[in-house]
């Protein structure tokens, strides 16, 4: 790609298949995430503090929702603490506010809620597309856009590690506010 002889046909040729190979390449990860959490390989259990751990996702994402001008609202009424594997509450928190900005909408609003047994993220975004379902949002394969930079995985693996855990986990839509909550 660095080639400075290719021909522009050439670079955005190039360009596509790199894409392509990182696509291919995140959802082989994320297979192989699911296939190793069906295979109960995360054993080892953490204590950890939900209050401290969303706080730390949220400054690393601070950046993009700056740049997408979010409004981020926090009603922390409890420090809940999770017996959960390190990895996976990773993945889980790390795709719920992903998700939650991802879908969001310019200048939109992601609103947080830490309760004794629950964790709320309501954010701001598109209507959902006639016959989509929010249920079918978590099987695998399912996106709610088309954008070609999702592996259509991100919920299924949270459905999975709520599963793992005995989590409930309701996603709700009221025309373009969306709603997910986890009870622990």
């Amino acid at each position: 790609m660095q080639d400075e002889t290719l021909r522009e046909e050439q670079i955005n040729g190039i360009s596509t298949i790199y894409a392509a190979a990182n696509r291919l390449s995140r959802l082989n990860h994320d297979l192989a995430f699911l296939t190793k959490i069906d295979n109960n390989q995360f054993n080892e259990l953490k204590t950890i503090n939900l209050k401290e751990f969303l706080n730390n996702k949220l400054e690393e994402f601070e950046d993009l929702i700056d740049h997408r001008n979010i409004v981020i609202t926090k009603n922390f009424i409890a420090e809940p603490r999770l017996k959960m594997n390190d990895a996976l509450i990773h993945v889980l928190i790390t795709n719920l506010l992903n998700n939650a900005i991802k879908h969001n909408v310019e200048n939109g609003v992601i609103n947080l809620k830490i309760k004794k047994n629950e964790l709320v993220i309501e954010n701001s975004g598109n209507v959902l597309q006639e016959g989509e379902s929010a249920k079918d949002l978590f099987q695998r394969f399912r996106k709610a856009s088309p954008s070609k930079e999702s592996s259509g995985l991100g919920l299924a693996l949270i459905k999975k590690i709520c599963d793992l855990y005995g989590y409930k986990i309701v996603y709700s839509v009221n025309k373009n506010k969306h709603k997910i909550v986890v009870v622990f």
